[in-house]
C-alpha cells in the first residue's frame, strides 16, 4: 500500500516542524550592524558611518586593556575599538541603515529575530528586558538582541566574546 510511506513522511515533516528550533550560530558576514562589522578598522568606520559625535580614549572596559581602547559615540549608539579595530558595536536607535544583514533593527520583534536566526545560544532576562545571544561563527564575537517587556528590540549589539 503506497499510503503508508506517505503517512510516515508527513508525520516526520510535522514532527520536525513542531519541534523547537535548534540553537543557531550566525555566520561571520551576519555579525554586523549596517556597514559596521566585527574586526574592521577605525578608518573604515569613519568612512562608512562618519565622524563620531564624541570620542574617548583609554576607556575602562572589562574585556580590554584601557590603554588600547577608543570609544566612538554617535546619536544612534557607540562603537568600541581595541588597537584601532572594531570589537563592539551597540545600536539603540531605530534606523533602517543600522539593521543586521538579516534586516533586524531596533523596533523589530523577538519573533522576527527567531524567524531570521533561529533559537539563540543563550537567552536570559535582566529586569524587564530579555536578551537573545547568538555566537558568530569564525570570529570571537556574539550578537545580542535586547527586547523590552513587549518583546520589542531596544538594542542590538555585537561584542567580543571571551
Amino acid at each position: 500500500m503506497k499510503l503508508k510511506p506517505l503517512a510516515i513522511a508527513l508525520s516526520l515533516a510535522a514532527a520536525s516542524y513542531l519541534s523547537p528550533a535548534a540553537e543557531a550560530n550566525i555566520p561571520p558576514e551576519g555579525c554586523a550592524i549596517g556597514d559596521v562589522y566585527y574586526g574592521i578598522s577605525m578608518d573604515d568606520v569613519i568612512e562608512y558611518v562618519g565622524e563620531p559625535d564624541r570620542t574617548y580614549n583609554n576607556v575602562q572596559h572589562p574585556r580590554f586593556r584601557a590603554r588600547d581602547t577608543q570609544k566612538f559615540v554617535y546619536s544612534s549608539g557607540y562603537i568600541i575599538f581595541e588597537k584601532g579595530i572594531v570589537r563592539e558595536c551597540h545600536v539603540t536607535t531605530h534606523n533602517p541603515d543600522l539593521a543586521t544583514p538579516g534586516g533586524i533593527m531596533v523596533g523589530s520583534r523577538l519573533r522576527d529575530v527567531e524567524r531570521e536566526y533561529g533559537f539563540p545560544n543563550t537567552q536570559y532576562k535582566e529586569g524587564r528586558n530579555t536578551y537573545y545571544v547568538y555566537e558568530c561563527d569564525g570570529v570571537t564575537a556574539e550578537m545580542q538582541f535586547v527586547a523590552d517587556r513587549n518583546d520589542k528590540i531596544v538594542e542590538i549589539a555585537f561584542i567580543t566574546a571571551y
